[in-house]
C-alpha cells in the first residue's frame, strides 16, 4: 500500500510535531482519572487547534493571513501547555508522557514564532 497523497499543509515541521503532540495528548487524555474530563477536552481542543492553524496557515496565498493562523495556532500551544501544567501539577499522568507533551509544544512554540516572523515581514 502507498501513502496517500501529501498536501500541502504536511509540508512544515511544525505540522509533523503538532501531529506527533496530538498523539501524546490522545494517550494522556484516555489515562485521565474520573472527574477530569473537561481538562482532557480542553487538551485535545487545544491540540486539535494547532495542527488545524497550521494547515490552514500553509494553505493561506496572503502572508498577513498566514502569520495570523501561524499565530492562532502558536496561542493555542500556549493554551495546551497550560494544561499540561495541570496535568503534572495534579500528577494525572506519567512524567515521561508530559514531558513528551511538553517537550513538542517547547518546539512548536519556536517552529510558530519564526513563521510568524517570517511571514510578517514578507
Amino acid at each position: 500500500m502507498t501513502d496517500p497523497k501529501r498536501y500541502p499543509f504536511e509540508e512544515p515541521d511544525a505540522h509533523k510535531v503538532a501531529m506527533q503532540l496530538m498523539e501524546v495528548v490522545v494517550t494522556i487524555v484516555a489515562g485521565l482519572p474520573r472527574g477530569f474530563g473537561d481538562l482532557g477536552a480542553h487538551l485535545q481542543s487545544s491540540a486539535r487547534s494547532i495542527h488545524l492553524n497550521i494547515a490552514e496557515g500553509s494553505g493561506s496565498e496572503e502572508p498577513g493571513s498566514k502569520a495570523a493562523r501561524y499565530s492562532s495556532a502558536r496561542g493555542s500551544a500556549n493554551e495546551c501547555a497550560s494544561g499540561m501544567r495541570e496535568v503534572r501539577m495534579l500528577r494525572l499522568a506519567d512524567r515521561p508522557l508530559i514531558n513528551q507533551a511538553d517537550n513538542y509544544l517547547h518546539r512548536l512554540g519556536m517552529m510558530l514564532t519564526r513563521l510568524i516572523q517570517h511571514w510578517k515581514n514578507a
